[in-house]
């Protein structure tokens, strides 16, 4: 893998992922998605129907500007090790006598180096993706963890909104990069139909990430 340091950063990511998304779209059902089994029908006629409604939304917005004002965003730090793909199915935790605790840490392997937003915003935006409504922002679903996380870590710049800005366009992004992976390059997974719950928990929270960012 690369080293670290020589990974693009959360911001820069998205960025170029949503130059690529003005100029090409959302992927559409071109290769995959074959196969004869009953159950697995049911699950691409969800995931069609994902990525019409999805493609729909997207269509109103224009991503190319809102790239460029990703661009013009600074994220003024602290930078430092981050896992970047933590989200609730990665982080373990323990019952302990006083109260739950992390108990371990699983895939490793998008670490590198960036701000802490970027673990934050993936940790609490998978939790909201999961159940509940998509439409508070973050900070206010969640308080107490984000005071407590802020009085430790001391960012600077406008940390909150960072943590937002970096979850409204992970909903985005999440959803053009399922669609890629199974529609333009075909890619197989063993249970479609907990793909289809990932891909319908993205759509839910499209059209409040789409508000949010606009006004970015």
């Amino acid at each position: 893998m690369a080293m670290p340091h020589a990974r693009q950063t959360g911001w820069q990511l998205r960025i170029s992922q949503f130059n690529q998304l003005a100029h090409e779209g959302l992927a559409g059902p071109l290769a995959g998605l074959v196969s004869h089994s009953g159950t697995a029908c049911a699950a691409r006629t969800r995931l069609l129907r994902v990525r019409r409604e999805a493609a729909v939304l997207l269509a109103a917005i224009d991503c190319q500007k809102l790239a460029s004002r990703l661009a013009g965003r600074r994220c003024e730090g602290p930078v430092q090790p981050v896992l970047r793909d933590c989200w609730w199915a990665h982080v373990l935790f323990e019952t302990a006598a006083e109260g739950s605790r992390v108990s371990g840490i699983i895939d490793l392997d998008a670490a590198g180096i960036d701000t802490p937003a970027v673990d934050l915003a993936r940790l609490l935006g998978s939790w909201q993706l999961e159940g509940g409504d998509p439409s508070p922002p973050l900070a206010a679903r969640w308080p107490q963890a984000v005071k407590r996380y802020v009085e430790i870590c001391q960012p600077a710049g406008d940390f909150l909104a960072d943590i937002q800005v970096l979850h409204d366009t992970a909903v985005i992004c999440g959803l053009d990069r399922w669609c890629r992976w199974l529609f333009s390059e075909g890619r197989e997974f063993p249970d479609l139909h907990r793909v289809a719950d990932r891909l319908e928990a993205l759509l839910r929270a499209l059209p409040a990430a789409i508000s949010r960012l606009e006004r970015v």
